[in-house]
């Protein structure tokens, strides 16, 4: 990109001579920084983007975007870029470089499963094309704006967006500009924030409303609150388990330890995943990828799918089995892990470590205790081990539901979980680990995975 169009772009006050120059690439980390790039001096809660900014300039930066400050203007020998959000700067930027780009733009929301449904569809198109896909789970404004200015010779982009306020998925919207989005579901996601469900499908719905006409929307006819929507101009695709209007509906499933089998038409699908759940995921990326190209191709694509890390990735440890679903936790995707559970049907017992979910505003103590009246009464887990300051509620809940007592064990130490499980795990049994991202209950999988050398 050239500086000029960049300022341009920021509506940046400039300082410096030269600005008629090319820009290789752009950079937020002063410590990885590289010759020819653009620096934007970001701000967090706990640094200030000024203070790295000799740094990156050091290092070879030929160009510097930051908020006004002393910091800023101190010592700077290349051209920079003042504006009043350097957040903003970046999203600014990242647009109109996608603004260049004339490919089809998918985007995915949702509640849950947007991470999944994600890494299936660009696990599919890659077959036929070159895809860009959002890195992990980088769906805030700064993870979008950074992908999008990835772009080079893709022949289509699959962006994931999240949300954690209101506004923000508006915000996002009018980056990525998408021709078609994917909505997984509406349900109990970020309650800080967001307050209510129906503050979530305001929130979620705004990515839809910017579909240009003629766009495509691919939502979740069996969820109650997506499926009576519909708009004007945009053509709608619905996926399904349940719902028999649904051009994307599952049939004939059947459950294994090694993945799920389903008809969808005449077509048998497998995919190496766990959980009804990841149907829907599956339904989600089938839909989309149909557009592009042909069945067949998506079949044997799907078959080959890796778990995405830490969501109910399973390890086979000896003579039992370990479930890590760590990376985080809601009311809906903790229902739908437990589900996973039964599905299997094993013949061992079922462990479920069961940590905070975050998150959730005033709702967290009664939703936690809803979510354990579910677990006992799911009958799905024999042994319900309890992590963080919200697992009285859970225990609670689940006492209320039926569960026994001397079956509900609460931790404070992490560890003493670990030792605990390797005294009681039998040949047969699993073990189901989930709790929020802040809450790390990885590290419980990664010590016993340690302790049977997996």
């Amino acid at each position: 990109m050239k500086l000029k169009d960049i300022i341009k772009a920021v509506n940046a006050k400039v300082t410096g001579l030269n600005n008629d120059f090319n820009i290789d690439s752009i950079s937020t980390d002063s410590r990885t920084i590289k010759k020819g790039e653009l620096f934007i001096a970001l701000n967090g809660k706990h640094f200030c983007g000024g203070d790295f900014i000799s740094d990156a300039v050091k290092k070879g930066a030929l160009a510097v975007v930051a908020e006004d400050s002393i910091r800023a203007r101190k010592c700077i020998k290349v051209p920079l870029l003042v504006v009043e959000n350097a957040e903003d700067a970046l999203s600014l930027i990242a647009k109109a470089h996608r603004d260049t780009f004339h490919i089809p733009f998918i985007c995915v929301v949702g509640s849950n499963g947007k991470t999944t449904t994600k890494d299936l569809l660009g696990h599919i198109l890659k077959v036929k094309f070159k895809v860009l896909k959002t890195d992990g789970n980088y769906n805030n404004q700064i993870g979008i704006a950074k992908t999008l200015l990835k772009l080079k010779d893709h022949d289509i982009a699959v962006i994931e967006a999240g949300t954690n306020s209101l506004g923000e998925i508006a915000r996002s919207s009018r980056i990525i500009r998408p021709d078609i989005v994917i909505t997984t579901n509406i349900g109990m996601s970020h309650l800080a924030g967001l307050k209510t469900v129906s503050g979530v499908l305001k929130e979620k719905i705004a990515m839809v409303e910017s579909l240009p006409k003629g766009g495509v929307w691919i939502k979740n006819l069996d969820d109650k609150v997506l499926a009576p929507r519909n708009y004007k101009g945009i053509k709608t695709l619905g996926f399904a388990i349940e719902n028999p209007s649904a051009q994307y509906r599952a049939e004939s499933i059947t459950y294994t330890d090694a993945g799920i089998k389903f008809f969808l038409g005449k077509k048998d699908f497998f995919i190496p995943l766990l959980g009804r759940h990841n149907i829907y995921n599956s339904l989600a990326a089938i839909a989309a990828s149909s557009i592009f190209m042909e069945q067949e191709l998506i079949q044997e694509s799907l078959s080959s799918f890796s778990a995405t890390p830490k969501r109910m990735q399973i390890y086979r440890c000896n003579n039992f089995k370990i479930i890590n679903d760590t990376y985080n936790s809601n009311p809906d995707s903790l229902k739908s892990a437990v589900s996973a559970l039964k599905e299997l049907g094993e013949s061992g017992r079922n462990f479920f470590v069961c940590a905070d979910m975050l998150e959730l505003g005033k709702k967290s103590s009664a939703l936690h205790s809803a979510c354990g009246r579910f677990i006992a009464r799911s009958g799905a887990v024999d042994r319900l081990i309890l992590f963080g300051r919200y697992a009285c509620y859970t225990g609670k809940g689940a006492l209320n539901g039926g569960m026994k007592k001397n079956n509900i064990i609460e931790f404070k130490d992490k560890n003493k979980i670990v030792s605990f499980l390797k005294k009681q795990i039998a040949e047969n049994d699993t073990v189901l680990v989930k709790g929020s991202r802040s809450m790390k209950m990885e590290e419980v999988v990664e010590e016993l995975l340690m302790a049977y050398s997996v």
